[in-house]
């Protein structure tokens, strides 16, 4: 780049997601869960725990914080079924304790989600994805293809300007 070599490095940080080598995700999966977690746990005091706040409103909170930090950087992810497990799990804790549900109580994913009125992470994952892919889609097909365009109409305008000085 500008006459310089580019080192190749095992994992690269852009904008606050962590991209490896290997295309590998689980790294990246634990960090974003850790930092849904952090962010859930820094509004128990303000949030959840104050009972003049509704539970209409906590749930405005939670969906407006934890899922888009959850997952942040999902759309480029290939993610498989122990990485939506993952997700899904601590969506599902964070809600479950939004609704004062112990686990015992053995109440359904689907009832969660209902009570609610959210969709599954996996959905809003598969969404932000598809989304992602039709913006993608809208490029033209060979985006260097215009660049070239663009650098040969250039050196070819500069051709014509040093041509018309020589005469």
């Amino acid at each position: 780049m500008n006459g310089q070599t580019l080192q190749a490095v095992e994992t690269f940080t852009y904008v606050g997601s962590t991209l490896f080598c290997n295309a590998n995700i689980d790294a990246e999966i634990n960090n974003r869960i850790s930092k849904a977690s952090s962010t859930f746990r820094r509004l128990r005091v303000n949030v959840w725990e104050k009972r003049r706040i509704s539970l209409q409103n906590k749930l405005k909170v939670y969906w407006a914080i934890v899922p888009t930090t959850q997952l942040y950087g999902s759309e480029i992810w290939t993610a498989y079924r122990r990485h939506e497990k993952q997700l899904n799990h601590y969506y599902l804790r964070c809600l479950h304790n939004l609704l004062c549900i112990c686990w015992l109580e053995k109440v359904s994913t689907t009832e969660v989600l209902m009570q609610t009125n959210f969709p599954s992470i996996i959905t809003i994952m598969h969404k932000a994805q598809l989304r992602w892919t039709g913006h993608v889609s809208c490029k033209p097909d060979d985006h260097r293809y215009s660049i070239e365009n663009s650098v040969r109409a250039s050196a070819q305008s500069e051709g014509k300007e040093n041509d018309s000085r020589t005469a």
